[in-house]
């Protein structure tokens, strides 16, 4: 099992591990983030949703392949 270290789970919500990628949200200035790969160092990409509600319900099924569609489910651009 993949050990999630303190500092991602200190700045991290809803922290999943999907397809060996650690993955959590994080509230931006005007967006929540859901980041994917995270590790020491950083992260390899986010979605930006409208709400942390949006975010959280995208990462709670996402598959850790099949990116948001821009628009729908509050999607707000991918990085």
């Amino acid at each position: 099992m993949l050990e999630i270290p303190q500092i991602i789970e200190d700045e991290y919500q809803n922290i999943r591990v999907i397809e060996g990628m650690i993955c959590g949200t994080a509230r931006m200035l005007y967006t929540t983030g859901v980041f994917y790969n995270l590790d020491y160092c950083g992260y390899s990409g986010r979605f930006c949703f409208d709400t942390q509600q949006n975010a959280a319900l995208f990462l709670k099924d996402w598959d850790g392949k099949t990116p948001p569609t821009i628009g729908l489910d509050g999607c707000k651009a991918i990085k």
